[in-house]
């Protein structure tokens, strides 16, 4: 992802890239350029990358093919989801935020492994990114990026923090 983010300029540079780029995980990346034209990904070590005019991934490719680990990740829950929230036109931003901050999108599941960080907004046509937590929000631009750090606390699931 970092080599294709420094080098690619669009959406076709990138799925060149993961066409040719061996993985040794599976992957689902969604990518956007400043054109507004978005593509999801599925990158795999065992089959040819998989390129779908679709701007939603989650946590699995196609078919479901590992059940306890969809059950566990409530990938097609989240995959209806997100698609109720793509075709409703009249939601805010700040609507979608809310949404994307609560169940099923956002997991606490710590005991299990499958725990939301946060939650990315890019902006390509402002070249901003912004990283929402619960109770924090963060906002930082492409070409005048400044470094810093913050502590995110996740309660008493998660016995550590957060640096950024």
């Amino acid at each position: 992802m970092r080599y294709a983010s420094e080098t690619c300029s669009n959406v076709s540079e990138v799925i060149k890239v993961f066409q040719k780029v061996p993985s040794h995980m599976s992957y689902n990346i969604t990518v956007l350029d400043s054109t507004g034209r978005y593509v999801t990904l599925f990158v795999a070590p065992d089959r040819e990358t998989e390129v779908l005019d679709y701007p939603i991934g989650t946590n699995h490719q196609g078919q479901v093919e590992w059940e306890d680990y969809a059950e566990l990740t409530e990938t097609r829950e989240r995959l209806a989801y997100l698609e109720t929230c793509l075709y409703n036109q009249s939601e805010t931003k700040e609507e979608l935020i809310r949404k994307f901050l609560a169940k099923p999108l956002y997991s606490q599941k710590f005991e299990k492994s499958f725990e939301t960080f946060y939650t990315a907004i890019y902006n390509s046509s402002q070249k901003t990114a912004e990283l929402h937590w619960p109770n924090k929000s963060i906002c930082q631009t492409f070409d005048a990026f400044e470094e810093s750090k913050t502590q995110i606390s996740f309660g008493t699931k998660f016995s550590g923090k957060l640096t950024l």
